[in-house]
């Protein structure tokens, strides 16, 4: 729901330089806030949301209300910048290791703007994300954890966005919305335990290992002869829908 009412905040604004006193009125407008969260949750609910709704209703909105007034608050120190892309479609093709065959992949991006001189490919999460990651191949190691999902899902997405565009530098961000406040940096910092690690600020600085670990991947799934093994994790059989199959 609130990557629905970002787009529509943003819809009108594509290509435009956005100011901070444009994002100013923005946020100093209760009512057009309401009214989009209202107009969004009517369109997704299939019914017709208002004020005088029942009290979860009420709630939702002043939640959502509050994530959308951080997330431009934490926009309006990025101005001036334009706005490419909401939600829009972007795929490329893996090839496998083995035998050179080719798997379509891809994802609809929750944003792509310019800000100094970057296209930040921006992804909106609400619930955990890491802060860090310690190497690329974290993120697709089998132990690891849903923290990284973020992180591997932006820099999948940044991968597709470069296939289409490489006019400047393309940088992955993540708005981690419970932390988003005065002091947060978006930016994706690599660093090992107290090393001073680096922040990536273009995703060619990542690209090689990235590709190369999405590509074994990609080949292992694919291969036939890989059998199925259980996890030895068991807390994700708790969401796993085909947890039934194991019997666990």
């Amino acid at each position: 729901l609130l990557h629905d009412v970002m787009k529509r905040i943003y819809a009108g604004f594509s290509d435009e330089l956005i100011s901070r006193e444009l994002i100013d009125r923005v946020i100093n407008n209760r009512e057009y806030l309401v009214s989009i969260i209202l107009e969004t949750a009517s369109g997704i609910g299939g019914r017709n949301f208002s004020m005088k709704s029942d009290g979860n209703i009420l709630i939702t909105c002043d939640i959502l209300r509050e994530y959308v007034n951080r997330i431009l608050e934490y926009d309006r120190n990025l101005t001036p910048f334009r706005i490419y892309g909401l939600e829009d479609l972007h795929n490329f093709e893996i090839s496998l290791l083995t035998d050179g065959r080719r798997v379509r992949a891809g994802g609809f991006i929750d944003r792509i703007d310019e800000v100094k001189g970057s296209r930040r490919i921006v992804d909106y999460k609400t619930g955990k994300a890491s802060d860090k990651i310690s190497s690329v191949g974290d993120l697709f190691s089998e132990g690891r954890t849903k923290d990284y999902d973020a992180w591997l899902q932006t820099l999948f997405y940044c991968e597709a966005f470069y296939r289409r565009d490489q006019s400047m530098p393309v940088r992955p961000s993540v708005y981690r919305i419970r932390e988003l406040k005065e002091g947060y940096d978006d930016r994706l910092p690599v660093r090992k335990g107290r090393e001073e690690g680096f922040f990536v600020d273009d995703y060619l600085q990542v690209r090689d290992d990235f590709l190369r670990s999405l590509q074994e991947v990609v080949t292992l799934i694919m291969n036939n002869e890989e059998p199925f093994e259980m996890t030895e994790d068991r807390t994700k059989c708790r969401t796993c829908p085909y947890a039934i199959l194991c019997m666990r």
